[in-house]
């Protein structure tokens, strides 16, 4: 009886060591790594990119582009995903008509249609003309009109007055400067004192630009970047020379005639002399 015993003590005590072993095993094991799916990136897809800073005019070859790793889902609407692609199998590759910097991906609108001769040209939109108007530094805002900047054009002449007088109009606004002298990339951002701008206009106000040189004075007034307005203004006569003040309502008035002191004993008034009549 007490042999019995004896045994199922042992053999529980041997069972309780080997849970405690199994245990102890559990803790100081390493947990072992969750099953996971190898992480995926995102789809990539090869993209072309200026290899090089690309100038306006510059003609495209293989040495000015490369490709790149882009994810697909990022890449641009447009983009070229190989270089033939960009350059074709025409023998006059595209030039670039908006500057593209090193790295940037090469988009349709930035390059011009295989077989466009390089020059200003290409970046001339359809219905539309380039024109130059002499300029000097005076002319010229003192060289401080650069090529990307919007100006108005002021024309000053006597054409076409009974009178005879000289006036200025805004002949046009809001004038895009295509280049200055043979320059026309507007990464530019030094002053130069010009002997020529070329202007963006439509057929028309290029004829009306030729006429205006031709007649008169023309000068260009440089826009800020903000401000695209192109409300009409008045023109301008001699008379509107003249200083003049403003009402408290806002209006302009005559300038005022000249102020004397009449002094009568210890009184001193002033007066304003309008014609022949004096106002106190």
């Amino acid at each position: 009886m007490i042999q019995a015993r004896a045994y199922w003590v042992l053999l529980v005590a041997v069972a309780m060591g080997a849970v405690a072993v199994y245990m102890v095993q559990g803790l100081i094991r390493p947990a072992e790594p969750p099953e996971t799916v190898a992480a995926e990136g995102p789809a990539m897809t090869s993209v072309v990119v200026a290899a090089m800073d690309l100038e306006v005019g510059q003609r495209l070859d293989r040495v000015s582009l490369s490709t790149v790793s882009f994810p697909a889902a990022a890449v641009p609407q447009g983009a070229f995903n190989d270089i033939q692609a960009v350059l074709t199998l025409d023998d006059t590759p595209p030039v670039v008509i908006r500057e593209i910097t090193r790295g940037e991906v090469i988009m349709p609108h930035r390059i011009s249609p295989p077989g466009t001769r390089a020059g200003l040209m290409p970046r001339i939109p359809s219905e539309h003309r380039a024109i130059t108007i002499s300029t000097d530094e005076v002319q010229g805002v003192a060289g401080f009109v650069l090529p990307g900047d919007r100006v108005d054009i002021l024309h000053t002449t006597n054409a076409g007055r009974a009178d005879g007088e000289l006036v200025t109009r805004m002949l046009m606004q809001n004038i895009p400067v295509l280049a200055v002298d043979q320059i026309a990339s507007d990464r530019r951002d030094d002053p130069r004192v010009a002997r020529a701008i070329t202007l963006l206009t439509t057929p028309e106000e290029a004829q009306k630009i030729t006429l205006a040189q031709r007649v008169g004075q023309v000068k260009v007034a440089l826009r800020s970047t903000f401000d695209d307005d192109v409300t009409p203004r008045a023109v301008i006569r001699g008379v509107d020379l003249q200083t003049r003040t403003s009402n408290p309502n806002g209006t302009s008035g005559p300038p005022p005639g000249p102020r004397v002191q009449v002094i009568r004993g210890l009184n001193v008034n002033s007066q304003t002399i309008t014609g022949n009549t004096a106002q106190p």
